[in-house]
């Protein structure tokens, strides 16, 4: 490296070698020390400081570009393909061209771990989707006013239907949403939980059980590359579509691309997005892009269960909460017939109110999530929700702690 300026001759105090190899090492905060540095040095010679400074920048800045090229990778010539990048061309959606007015113009869903929330929600004809987590129909799973001898072998299975039933006659598609871990004996455990008589460990009984749900269901919710391919086992002959939720990676519009030529229906803009990525992923999608617009947002999956570490495990479900180290408080649920807990943010995200920065993002969907809503909470929500599709302005009493998530400033 050089500086800008050539050395001068000193007129009265020179420059030390000392001074300059002190000026040199200061690396800072930089993954950088130096070990060993020589100056050679001929008579009396000045030099600004500023340049030793800039000389040094200039000298880090080499070392670490020439540390990382070997690592840069090189794009595949299959990617170089034309008939990959005919395949990558953004979405044709006619919506496009007449969006203006706003939410009508894209599905409406809602995500619900209750019956009790699915049923606020079929009051609200803004509604075209309803994902039903299938933990709603697991364990205590039995129609109001019945006893579980009344439901026969399979409760689970009966409040799966009339679920169903009770979305069609709303008018609404029922999507069942998948459990976020999937491990060899899952299908054992919900199937006895909701009192299926099959073998589900064997693949003949997993075959059988999916069959059934997907007999009663118009689509399905996976959350991840496993339950997705549990999903199309389910949906296998029957033209099932499977959506998959933003825990599924969809960062890029090269991972959309895979989704979609596995066979995904549908995606979710990450929450980890700000606005600024997800305009420019909107316009690269090929598969319909689903935004939330409401809800707590999951910080961790955990096959880990807080109530089995503590206390012993109590074969119920159970919304609990943990402290960290700033005194925040976050809810977990944890799921005892697939065994795993979730941990969720206390703060719920919100971009309700914000119709106008939504609108021009053109989502082909939109979603409010909910978990640890009460109905009261739920309807309160939608209240707002139903207000603000028609274009009115409702004033609505928010919970303390409302975040825009990764909206402004993104993720470092």
């Amino acid at each position: 490296m050089e500086t800008k300026e050539a050395v001068q001759e000193a007129e009265k105090q020179p420059v030390r070698a000392d001074d300059i190899k002190k000026q040199i090492t200061k690396t800072g905060e930089s993954e950088f020390i130096f070990e060993e540095l020589s100056v050679e040095m001929e008579g009396a010679c000045f030099i600004p400081l500023k340049q030793l400074n800039q000389l040094r920048r200039d000298g880090l800045i080499a070392v670490r570009q020439a540390a990382v090229q070997s690592f840069r990778r090189t794009v595949p010539a299959s990617l170089e393909h034309a008939s990959f990048k005919k395949a990558c061309q953004p979405l044709k959606d006619s919506r496009m061209e007449d969006y203006g007015a706003g939410m009508a113009r894209c599905l409406a869903c809602a995500m619900v771990e209750t019956i009790e929330q699915m049923e606020v929600i079929l009051q609200y004809p803004q509604i075209d989707r309803l994902y039903v987590s299938i933990h709603a129909f697991t364990g205590d799973a039995v129609p109001k006013g019945q006893g579980r001898e009344a439901c026969g072998k399979a409760p689970g299975l009966l409040q799966l239907n009339r679920a169903v039933k009770q979305c069609r006659e709303a008018g609404k598609a029922f999507y069942l949403v998948l459990p976020a871990v999937w491990r060899m004996d899952t299908c054992e455990k919900l199937s006895a939980a909701m009192g299926f008589q099959t073998e589900a460990e064997t693949k003949e009984g997993l075959k059988r059980f999916l069959d059934g749900l997907a007999a009663q269901i118009d689509g399905i919710v996976a959350k991840n590359m496993e339950v997705f391919t549990i999903a199309k086992i389910c949906s296998e002959g029957k033209a099932l579509p499977v959506h998959l939720d933003f825990t599924a990676y969809a960062m890029n519009a090269a991972s959309i691309q895979c989704w979609k030529e596995l066979g995904a229906a549908s995606c979710t803009f990450q929450p980890e997005l700000n606005k600024g990525e997800l305009y420019h992923l909107a316009k690269k999608r090929t598969l319909p892009m689903e935004l939330v617009i409401y809800g707590h947002m999951p910080m961790m999956v955990s096959a880990q269960c807080p109530v089995r570490n503590t206390k012993g495990c109590s074969q119920k479900k159970e919304i609990l909460h943990l402290k960290d180290r700033k005194g925040n408080r976050h809810f977990v649920i944890n799921y005892c017939d697939t065994c795993y807990s979730i941990i969720y943010n206390s703060d719920v995200l919100s971009y309700i109110d914000m119709r106008q920065e939504v609108r021009s993002l053109n989502p082909d969907s939109v979603r409010l999530q909910f978990n640890i809503e009460s109905a009261p909470e739920v309807k309160q929500v939608m209240d707002c929700f139903a207000a603000g599709y028609s274009g009115e302005e409702k004033q609505v009493q928010w919970p303390e702690k409302v975040t825009r998530g990764h909206w402004k400033r993104g993720v470092e």
